[in-house]
């Protein structure tokens, strides 16, 4: 681990592109959960 952490870039705590979600807690997941199926319908009723 320590040859990832010199040879990655800083990230600014944004998700590296193409990743998966990553929460910190099953309420957070709900939350995600909940906001994906929302912008799923947002983007079925245009």
């Amino acid at each position: 681990m320590a040859v990832t952490n010199f040879t990655l870039r800083e990230t600014a705590r944004k998700p590296l592109s193409g990743s998966a979600p990553a929460v910190a807690s099953e309420v957070e997941a709900h939350k995600l959960i909940n906001t994906l199926r929302q912008q799923r319908k947002d983007i079925a009723a245009k």
